[in-house]
């Protein structure tokens, strides 16, 4: 990215506690890929090692910006 960073756009597949699939259907997270509370996604971070994080806020709406996103209103806390 133009800010040097390196982001996935793939779905990790992490298998963590509070991680879910589509209606339930491990189908779904073959096709899909797993869904994630926020700290679901926080542990799996964590569980893939050292430089694995959840975006800040304006890191987040940064790559939106660098990606043509016309609004990058939050719906954060």
């Amino acid at each position: 990215m133009p800010d040097g960073k390196q982001w996935t756009a793939e779905n990790l597949h992490a298998n963590i506690r509070s991680s879910y699939c589509y209606e339930d259907a491990e189908s779904k997270c073959r096709e899909y890929g797993r869904l994630y509370t926020w700290e679901s996604a926080f542990q799996a971070c964590q569980s893939l090692g050292h430089g694995w994080r959840l975006p800040s806020e304006p890191e987040w709406r940064q790559l939106a910006r660098s990606v043509g996103a016309r609004s990058t209103h939050s719906h954060w806390g």
